[in-house]
């Protein structure tokens, strides 16, 4: 294995040791690091391949706890941002949209490390809500993010299980549907899906070891720890750009 293929497997591995904790952080830990030397337009497909099978264990696991009221309308607002944020990651200028992508993950790691919430405590409800599913299914579209997503769960007070199952089914509906977006946009060619492949081990190494940990880690100091950890990871892609 080259030298790359086992730093994006280290990345890959520490990414969803993140996963398996929170339910999500996993792209924002991947792609920061993996982002010091690759362009995002070449990271997000990867991330997706790899992602795709954490979203569905999760989501099974968690199966009892998801709520179709919750997961449903947020995956219809999720999947209507996708749309643009797919074609913005297409035609726009590599350095720059690794500028964007690294000040839109120092934002969401000081939101996690400093634990910013809307007035309140609560997530608003009606035209936020819609505003914080188009925003994600962006985000999404661009860089594979679900952070917002898991700002706007976290703030409605409900159990970190449910949470993480919740998301993780919104993140299989909109990673479904963004697999056939990147086909059609020509930024996920059968070499890469085959490429990708061999970073299930690390992938799945890396979900054992989070989910292991989650029921014995404080959540809290979890998603701080993470989050300074994507705020260094961003200023040095930012940096390095």
């Amino acid at each position: 294995m080259t030298e790359t293929g086992l730093l994006m497997g280290g990345a890959i591995f520490l990414a969803y040791v993140v996963k398996g904790i929170t339910g999500f952080g996993n792209t924002l830990v991947f792609s920061s690091i993996v982002g010091l030397f690759l362009d995002n337009r070449n990271i997000s497909p990867v991330e997706l391949v790899v992602g795709y099978p954490s979203n569905l264990l999760i989501a099974w696991r968690e199966r009892r706890r998801l709520n179709p009221r919750v997961w449903l309308p947020l995956s219809g607002m999720v999947l209507l941002g996708s749309i643009p944020g797919v074609f913005v990651l297409r035609y726009t200028d590599a350095g720059m949209l690794k500028k964007v992508f690294a000040t839109v993950v120092i934002y969401l790691g000081l939101s996690m490390a400093l634990e910013w919430k809307s007035r309140g405590g609560r997530a608003r409800s009606g035209g936020g809500f819609g505003f914080m599913g188009i925003l994600s299914g962006m985000v999404c579209g661009m860089f594979g993010i679900g952070a917002f997503l898991a700002a706007y769960l976290m703030g409605r007070a409900e159990e970190p299980e449910a949470v993480k199952g919740n998301l993780c089914m919104v993140f299989l509906v909109e990673n479904t549907f963004r697999i056939w977006m990147y086909g059609t946009a020509g930024i996920l060619p059968f070499s890469l899906i085959r490429q990708s492949l061999y970073l299930y081990g690390f992938m799945l190494a890396g979900l054992a070891v989070g989910l292991l940990l989650s029921g014995r880690i404080n959540q809290r100091t979890a998603r701080r720890v993470t989050g300074w950890m994507i705020v260094a990871s961003g200023a040095g892609v930012l940096l390095a750009g």
